[in-house]
């Protein structure tokens, strides 16, 4: 994807950083997650873990904002349909959902997100440090 940095970025609503949009988005993906961890009795996640399994809803966010760019010919919901076309039906049903949840219910946020990373504060506190990205326009 190619991105121009120099374009601005839909504004934020007042107090919204985009790591808590991005965590918001996500909350569903990792919920199925932890349940479906559990289940298995594990209860903990390293953060190298959680980083990879983070990368899959950011995938389909991406892809979505890619779909309405003008000039773009690579659909990479089809490419992410393609790489996970022979995984669990279950999987399948949690990953539309995070398409229609983009779609329908963070439709307003019209960027990228762009790098981001899961570390622990000097609290040790769990934190995400998400970028946003303007498309191309």
């Amino acid at each position: 994807m190619l991105l121009n940095m120099n374009d601005p970025l839909p504004p934020m609503p007042h107090g919204v950083k985009v790591s808590d949009v991005f965590m918001e988005y996500v909350e569903p993906f990792l919920n199925q997650l932890v349940l479906d961890r559990a289940q298995q009795g594990v209860f903990d996640f390293s953060i190298k873990e959680l980083d990879t399994a983070l990368r899959v809803p950011w995938c389909i966010w991406n892809a979505i904002i890619a779909e309405g760019e003008a000039g773009n010919e690579i659909d990479f919901l089809a490419w992410i349909d393609t790489l996970t076309k022979d995984i669990p039906s279950s999987i399948k049903n949690l990953l539309d959902f995070m398409k229609e949840r983009k779609r329908e219910q963070f439709s307003q946020y019209k960027y990228y997100f762009g790098q981001y990373s899961v570390y622990y504060d000097k609290n040790n506190e769990l934190r995400i440090r998400v970028e946003a990205r303007a498309p191309v326009r």
